[in-house]
């Protein structure tokens, strides 16, 4: 199977080290990983570019370093902890997450933030494509594993296999909760941009631009137009109705908690369905508790539904997108490597 090197962008028919590199990249890094204070960008000793994107080139061993690295860390499940479920820790727990996603992704862009940087996001937002979005859910996975084992010690005890049945069926929902709240904020109401994976964007505009580096660009147009009919069709929906209701950190939470346990599109055996049970009440108890400290008990009973339809909107998206995927592998501009197509599909995918 030829697949694509994730550190220099070469077609390769092996991988390495249970990722998709290369071997040139894996002798490469073999070679200079104990070296790596005695090596220098050469962005900050001169003009010579670092990387030649277009013949996935490395002139700087250095970057290359980094970005193979930065592959390493995108693929290896995270250690996993039990914490205290409070909206707070919880809130800290999703920050954490957000910032793994952040900073892999700008890793494998060759983008390394400075603390202050970091703080306030100052870091450029550039048009989504197929192999940015690829490579974001793989981040996007293995850091919702770790948030998942966090924040719901229920989550850490499951099986193997039970645990990737709720990761594969909530991955796409919680990109579209964070992805569009962050959109509102980024953007403003009215750009009807999203974002198509943490650092990279969405827009009708750019459509053509997301399948540039797809597998198969001979229906592109097609594909492009396809794309274009899904954010017309659902961004402006849902993003109009998320800036009515403007959730809170603690709806919010609420929102990414019930998610995780909504199991109506898998097929979880009646031990698991009894454990998502048990924590969708107890998510909502919570916050129904919240509400009687803040506003009153008849003003959050309303309250909770509307969240709860904004919810069922999110998932309405989720299920056009999955809708969408298939729509892309009758295409060809997905095959059955894509990752996030094999998470749509529920099928096994290879990460580690």
């Amino acid at each position: 199977m030829l697949v694509s090197c994730l550190v220099c962008g070469k077609p390769t028919t092996t991988t390495h080290m249970g990722m998709d590199v290369c071997r040139a990249c894996t002798v490469f890094y073999q070679r200079h990983r104990g070296a790596r204070d005695r090596l220098q960008c050469f962005s900050e000793c001169g003009d010579r570019p670092c990387i030649d994107r277009q013949k996935g080139v490395f002139a700087c061993r250095k970057c290359r370093l980094d970005r193979f690295e930065a592959v390493m860390r995108a693929g290896e499940e995270p250690a996993h902890q039990s914490v205290d479920g409070s909206a707070g820790e919880a809130f800290g727990r999703m920050m954490q997450q957000l910032i793994f996603r952040r900073e892999g992704e700008l890793s494998l862009r060759g983008i390394f933030l400075n603390n202050n940087d970091t703080i306030e996001e100052n870091y450029e937002i550039i048009p989504c494509t197929y192999r940015c979005m690829n490579e974001g859910t793989r981040i996007l996975v293995a850091g919702l594993f770790d948030f998942a084992s966090a924040v719901f010690p229920d989550f850490q005890k499951l099986p193997s296999d039970d645990k990737w049945l709720l990761i594969r069926n909530y991955q796409q929902i919680f990109h579209c909760i964070d992805g569009e709240l962050r959109a509102l904020q980024r953007f403003g109401q009215e750009s009807f941009f999203t974002f198509g994976s943490y650092t990279t964007f969405l827009s009708g505009e750019f459509a053509e631009k997301y399948f540039i580096d797809c597998p198969d660009q001979s229906n592109l147009a097609t594909a492009a137009n396809t794309l274009r009919e899904c954010i017309d069709e659902n961004v402006p929906a849902v993003q109009k109705q998320i800036y009515q209701i403007d959730p809170s950190e603690e709806e919010f939470l609420a929102m990414i908690g019930l998610a995780l346990w909504s199991v109506e599109n898998v097929e979880p055996d009646d031990q698991l369905l009894a454990i998502a049970s048990r924590n969708r009440n107890q998510i909502l108890a919570e916050l129904t508790a919240h509400y009687g400290r803040t506003i009153s008990n008849e003003q959050g009973t309303a309250r909770l539904g509307v969240v709860l339809c904004l919810l069922q909107e999110f998932r309405r998206v989720d299920l056009n997108l999955k809708s969408e995927y298939e729509i892309y592998r009758i295409l060809n501009v997905f095959d059955d490597d894509t990752f996030m197509y094999r998470l749509q599909a529920h099928r096994a995918p290879e990460v580690s």
